[in-house]
């Protein structure tokens, strides 16, 4: 439903492009490109997901209570997903 990817050092984690493929949201952390990827803002939420700074156990808990507590369009979100990724494969460019 969700993937969570609080890294400290990944810069370009294909394992979130996997997961937006599959039309999984992701929430990650403010490094390498996961800004870039996820489009979010902060703790706001993005156009695919939630960003949130790294080493900071308590942003990220807040983010996982935003996501459970706010309602949210799942299937748009997931469609933009996937979307994001199909638009950046080899086969596209």
């Amino acid at each position: 439903d969700l993937c969570v990817l609080p890294s400290l050092t990944e810069s370009f984690c294909k394992a979130r492009l996997d997961a937006m493929l599959c039309g999984t949201p992701v929430l990650t952390t403010d490094v390498g490109f996961g800004r870039e990827i996820v489009g979010a803002s902060g703790l706001g939420r993005g156009l695919r997901g939630w960003v949130v700074p790294p080493g900071s156990p308590w942003a990220l808990c807040r983010a996982l209570d935003d996501v459970l507590d706010t309602p949210l369009d799942w299937s748009a979100l997931r469609r933009r997903c996937h979307a994001y990724v199909r638009r950046h494969t080899l086969e596209h460019w």
